[in-house]
């Protein structure tokens, strides 16, 4: 007999067939029982699989076992056969304790085996409950801690009861203030204002929101402001159950101090009502009074409202403007005001707005007025951490400041914001998804926060990611620009210009500069040099100005007729943009932008020294050590200088370091980049474009 056929009769004779579909039976409907344990009590993920590893682990013992109970069987038949009438008595004892063992693997046992198993994963799962870490899987696969169990608290917008128009900002300012003092409690996790504003006037109930927004608890509100009195009603409902568990209406005299006072009771009656302790320190931030002025506080609620509208307008950042400064003149002691004053002042010249002496002067008096009212006010320092990103780029005082901060705003994913923006300045784009990830927690139904994932994972190429969160945004803000630009760019760099991204821009507002640029772009990328002039000559303006680049329209009609082999048309625009970007350099020298489109212009008049100096030098005021991103703009500007001048292996030097750091520059984009068509022969370049 072979050797198969002698284990397949040993297998067959030892029953070790009937024994392994037993133990896979039942190991089949115990690893079913304990995946439904895991997600009905929210046990670790790793339970299953640990619940797998053991029944592998016991299956060669369960094997074994049979084969020992054959043998034993066989021993005592041999036993038997061998005994002479003197061992008869040892014979039948012999048999007894085989008897036993053979008892003891009967159906009885092996199911009560089972029952016992599941009990102790029973206890081990009660044991992770009471005692377990208290840690939480977290978006974006981070472990959260023990405060990721706190109640969950939205604010609902409330409803102005007066039903004038005039009274909206009040009301939206209430709301605001009664978030601002929750967001100071640490006990609690509260969700951010944008996240609860679409559902002002939503027909959908408490049970859908609170499932939609993952809050345990939702916030109703209705305020009435008459000329001597105000009405504030408040109810605090549970959203699994729709059941109440605290109301009030606040009746009082219309004063500074009854304000203040019914905002601060609001928050600490929720506090209480869903058991959040309050520390010495919470409690005094939440009954902190920023101001003595009635005026001056509804200034100032007025100038939040104009900020926060959803729709951006240069008329209402100007109206925000004067109720600030209004506010300001009502009482100059009012550090929040000041704080929001220096942040708008110091955006304006990080953004490039403006980046003249005088905002700059305008950002400092207003943040040193804000330190000097109040000093240990949260709101003050997020302002100081910006300042410090913003006007100085100091990555390391601004961390020190944002970090104060967070230690009475617990729960602002402003915070998180900011710490997120001093990341990206630095180059940690998985640090700065991070902290997106955790304002996304607080902000669920932000769009704001998932523009800024898009950009993040393109910057560090993860494509598929960057594409997915762009769908995400734009189907939360589907005519904001940022989440559909995000995806054009996104898709450039991933595979290039196609009739995808074409269909997002014709979507897109042609007045805005970032959508001219990028329709340019991508005509000039298909090899569309003639509709790309065109589509400049239908805007208005002589230059587009953006945060990365200020490019007179006459460089980029240039670059399309060089491109298209027109050099006399090519010749006069350069010449047409090198006078302006002198003119620019001259009054703005600290520009980079300025400074690197001047290097692309003399690069097109075949001025090659110069041109290699002012793109070096736009590289030299704001390097990407200094400025991750900011600065990536100026090093691909110089690579196309010295594409432009001639100098290949100059420029396979920067387009190398573009590719080994953090970038836009990706193979499918030197593909189609028209301003590297003079390296396309070129076998370095080549292989470049093969990686």
């Amino acid at each position: 007999m072979s050797r198969l056929k002698r284990l397949v009769s040993e297998v067959h004779r030892r029953s070790l067939w009937q024994v392994l579909l037993i133990y896979m039976g039942g190991a089949w409907v115990a690893f079913e029982i304990v995946q439904t344990l895991t997600e009905g009590l929210e046990l670790p993920p790793w339970f299953p699989a640990f619940a797998l590893v053991l029944f592998i682990i016991g299956l060669p013992i369960v094997i074994a076992t049979a084969c020992v109970r054959e043998d034993t069987t066989l021993a005592a038949s041999t036993v038997e056969t061998e005994a002479g009438p003197a061992d008869a008595k040892a014979a039948e004892a012999y048999r007894g304790d085989i008897a036993r063992r053979h008892r003891f693997l009967t159906w009885r046992n092996t199911a009560a085996s089972f029952v016992v198993a599941l009990a102790a994963w029973g206890l081990v799962a009660a044991g992770w409950l009471l005692f377990g870490s208290g840690a939480v899987p977290r978006a974006g696969g981070e472990v959260d801690d023990v405060r990721e169990q706190r109640p969950s608290v939205a604010a609902l917008p409330f409803i102005n009861l007066s039903g004038r128009e005039e009274d909206a900002f009040f009301t939206q300012g209430i709301h605001g203030e009664i978030l601002t003092r929750l967001q100071k409690i640490g006990g609690l996790k509260v969700l951010s204002r944008t996240s609860v504003m679409e559902y002002r006037d939503s027909p959908k109930n408490v049970r859908e929101i609170g499932r939609e927004l993952d809050a345990a608890y939702l916030l109703e509100g209705e305020v009435q402001r008459g000329a001597q009195e105000i009405r504030v009603n408040v109810q605090l409902i549970d959203s699994r159950t729709d059941e109440h568990v605290w109301a009030e209406t606040y009746d009082r005299p219309l004063s500074i101090e009854n304000l203040l006072d019914v905002q601060s009771e609001i928050a600490q009656q929720i506090a209480l009502n869903l058991r959040a302790e309050l520390t010495p320190e919470e409690r005094a931030r939440i009954e902190a009074r920023p101001t003595e002025n009635l005026d001056a506080y509804q200034a100032y609620l007025r100038g939040r409202y104009f900020m926060h509208l959803p729709h951006f307008t240069v008329e209402n950042l100007i109206r925000a403007f004067e109720e600030f400064q209004r506010a300001i003149e009502l009482d100059s002691t009012f550090a929040l005001v000041h704080a929001e004053l220096a942040k708008a002042h110091a955006q304006e010249v990080y953004f490039w707005v403006d980046a003249s002496q005088r905002q700059r002067e305008l950002a400092t008096l207003a943040m040193e007025r804000a330190v000097r009212a109040d000093p240990e006010s949260p709101h003050v320092r997020l302002a100081l951490g910006l300042h410090h990103l913003w006007l100085h780029r100091d990555p390391q005082r601004a961390l020190e400041e944002i970090a104060k901060a967070e230690e009475g705003l617990p729960n602002s994913p402003s915070v998180f914001h900011a710490r997120a923006l001093v990341y990206e300045l630095q180059g940690k784009f998985q640090e700065a998804i991070e902290e997106y990830l955790k304002a996304l927690e607080l902000s669920p139904n932000d769009a704001t926060f998932y523009t800024y994932l898009i950009f993040d994972y393109w910057a560090i190429r993860q494509y598929d990611q960057a594409e997915a969160y762009a769908d995400q945004a734009i189907t939360l803000a589907p005519d904001q620009m940022w989440p559909n630009l995000g995806k054009v760019l996104v898709i450039w760099s991933d595979r290039g210009p196609s009739e995808e991204t074409e269909a997002v821009l014709e979507s897109m507002s042609p007045d805005l500069g970032w959508v001219i640029w990028a329709r340019y772009w991508q005509r000039m990328g298909e090899d569309r040099y003639a509709e790309a002039i065109t589509s400049l000559a239908e805007t208005d303006g002589e230059s587009i100005r953006l945060k990365f680049w200020a490019r007179p329209k006459a460089l980029l009609a240039a670059l399309a007729y060089d491109a298209m082999g027109r050099p006399e048309q090519a010749k006069r625009l350069f010449e047409e943009a090198r006078q302006a970007l002198e003119g620019e350099v001259k009054a703005q020298p600290d520009d980079p932008r300025y400074h690197s489109s001047l290097g692309l212009a003399y690069a097109g008049l075949g001025m090659s020294e110069a041109a290699v100096r002012e793109g070096a030098r736009a590289v030299e005021l704001l390097p990407v050590s200094r400025d991750a991103v900011y600065g990536l703009s100026y090093l691909l500007d110089l690579a196309v200088i010295y594409a432009m001048v001639g100098d290949e292996n100059a420029a396979l030097s920067e387009i190398e370091r573009l590719l080994a750091i953090p970038s836009m520059v990706s193979p499918a984009w030197l593909h189609f980049d028209f301003r590297f068509d003079s390296l396309r022969d070129n076998p370095d370049f080549q292989a470049l474009l093969e990686r």
